[in-house]
């Protein structure tokens, strides 16, 4: 049976479209080979505060060459940081008493040394708490010969896949070389994916904010039925 394969670096505390990617998908990627990239979404995701977006940043000891998988954090105390921070921009949502203990269980599990495994523990468990059932694998463990670009992808999928979909963010329609995709029998979709408004503690609706601050707003199960929209 062909599969939808989507890819993707494993960010901290994402988005909602990232969880539409996995939702969609028969296998999710996160490409933890990757080099690290500082100021990304890779240790910092955006939280809403006194109705303002803020960034919550994990410290990390990464030089520009550092693959995701081996950036480390200095501060072993900074998931605890980041659930008092939560839980004091949030405790007023309407659904913060339904999933705050959830979501303090997730992250008194995080490894608060390596980010890639912190974010994956992270991913994964939000995963289940909005019943996306996708296989969710590292790059790592695939074992591939090095490459970069599309001539990645491509290989990654093809291990994963024959003559399947890649399901691409709309922003790889700038670098991805459909060539190789069509040449390996791979077809393309493109994710339209966009997060409808929400209520908010602020004047007006801020998009692109960690999928938490909907999960805190909305609930689990309005977030759940927001992310499951097909592209």
């Amino acid at each position: 049976m062909t599969k939808t394969v989507a890819i993707h670096q494993p960010n901290y505390a994402p988005w909602s479209g990232f969880f539409h990617k996995i939702a969609v998908s028969d296998v999710f990627v996160l490409l933890d080979c990757a080099q690290y990239s500082k100021n990304s979404y890779i240790n910092r995701s955006r939280i809403l505060e006194s109705g303002f977006a803020k960034w919550m940043t994990a410290p990390v000891s990464a030089s520009s060459k550092s693959l995701i998988k081996d950036v480390l954090s200095p501060d072993a105390a900074w998931p605890g940081k980041h659930m008092g921070r939560l839980k004091n921009a949030y405790n007023n949502a309407a659904a913060f008493k339904q999933v705050w203990q959830g979501v303090k269980a997730m992250y008194g599990e995080l490894d608060s040394e390596n980010i890639s495994k912190a974010n994956t523990s992270l991913i994964r468990s939000l995963c289940r708490m909005l019943d996306i059932d996708t296989t969710i694998i590292l790059e790592s463990d695939l074992k591939l010969e090095p490459a970069t670009g599309s001539e990645r992808l491509v290989a990654i999928v093809t291990r994963l896949t024959e003559g399947g979909t890649y399901f691409s963010g709309v922003g790889g329609k700038k670098y991805q070389d459909e060539k190789l995709f069509e040449d390996a029998g791979i077809g393309i979709r493109y994710s339209d994916f966009t997060a409808n408004p929400y209520p908010q503690n602020g004047p007006e609706f801020i998009a692109g904010l960690s999928i938490l601050d909907s999960i805190f707003n909305i609930g689990i199960d309005e977030t759940r039925n927001a992310i499951h929209m097909k592209s």
